[in-house]
């Protein structure tokens, strides 16, 4: 039989292997004492030639207690990244796993054991976790990630279903942007969505779909007054409030708020406004009781002008929103 050896006479000029995923997802969650422990037997595992330290001796070395050191290995057993064999009360044994092997194996040989044996509310939670990681590729979910499913799940009252929505939602809308995002902002802006969400009462998955088409139903009137009135912008805060008291609270539909938008000689929403809540406060409900109104005479006949005086014609509208449409669609209509 060969034995084989590689042997460096200085142990300085070697190289230990360290995972990206511990250093992305392990290492930022753990005490430094834990990771200075972790890391010095990691680099012993490969250094066979080197002098064995016991506990007491990697105590001295990073002046740590002995207890702190095992409690270290015992923290990095739980992270399921290593395991440790105690063959006497002095001579213990580490094993050091190959993460991302580990959990591929893992995740393979028990995940379908494992849904047999939970309960159904864990079977939907397991199943949520599988689909949202599927989501995320070849990012693997975080322990902040699981542990803001939960907090949804226990304060926002989320069913998992819901969950699963929003993180589709969320990352197509940041799929869209057309840019690179770091695990964190990605983490961030999902709690955003998600605080909204809860802001507005939803839990369930119904509950959550219906909303979504309702925000896009909103926003895309947002884009269809803009462009009637020839706005090449994104509409501020309190435009999308008046807009949205005219949909929402009124109940009027496009074709109703259009009827306002060709009386009016002003782009100023406010003036728009008055004309509408006129019609709501005289109790009008449909487009034909709004049409059946005589209009007034003189200039408020007129269509909308335009900043040089001219009748801003349909197709004249259209072709100064051809640049403009996408990019508005993408970042109006997608907002979370």
């Amino acid at each position: 039989m060969n034995t084989y050896q590689f042997k460096i006479e200085n142990d300085d000029i070697g190289i230990t292997p360290v995972e990206n995923l511990f250093i992305n997802h392990y290492m930022p969650q753990a005490r430094g004492d834990y990771v200075k422990v972790y890391l010095f037997g990691l680099k012993a595992s490969f250094s066979q030639g080197n002098m064995p330290m016991d506990n007491a001796a990697l105590a001295d070395l990073f002046g740590m207690t002995e207890g702190d050191v095992i409690r270290a290995w015992e923290y990095w057993e739980k992270e399921a990244v290593l395991k440790v064999t105690y063959k006497g009360p002095d001579d213990i044994f580490i094993t050091y796993y190959n993460i991302t092997a580990s959990l591929i194996t893992h995740k393979k040989e028990s995940t379908v054991e494992k849904k047999e044996q939970l309960p159904a509310a864990d079977q939907k939670i397991a199943g949520m976790i599988e689909k949202i990681q599927a989501m995320y590729g070849s990012r693997t979910i975080s322990r902040d990630d699981l542990q803001m499913f939960n907090e949804w799940i226990m304060l926002y009252h989320f069913t998992p279903e819901t969950i699963i929505l929003l993180a589709e939602h969320s990352l197509n809308i940041i799929n869209a942007k057309n840019k690179e995002f770091t695990a964190r902002q990605i983490t961030k802006y999902m709690s955003a969505v998600a605080d909204s969400w809860h802001k507005e009462g939803i839990r369930d998955y119904n509950e959550a779909n219906m909303y979504l088409n309702r925000s896009g139903e909103i926003r895309k009137a947002y884009y269809d007054i803009f462009k009637y009135l020839g706005l090449n912008r994104q509409p501020i805060v309190w435009e999308k409030q008046m807009m949205e008291k005219w949909i929402s609270e009124y109940r009027y539909s496009f074709e109703m708020i259009q009827e306002a938008l060709k009386r009016s000689t002003k782009t100023d929403l406010r003036y728009i406004d008055g004309i509408i809540k006129n019609w709501y406060e005289k109790g009008y409900k449909t487009l034909e009781e709004i049409q059946a109104e005589p209009r007034q005479t003189g200039k408020k006949n007129q269509q909308p002008q335009n900043h040089t005086g001219a009748v801003p014609f349909e197709e004249e509208r259209d072709a100064a929103y051809d640049d403009f449409e996408k990019e508005w669609i993408r970042s109006v209509m997608n907002d979370g």
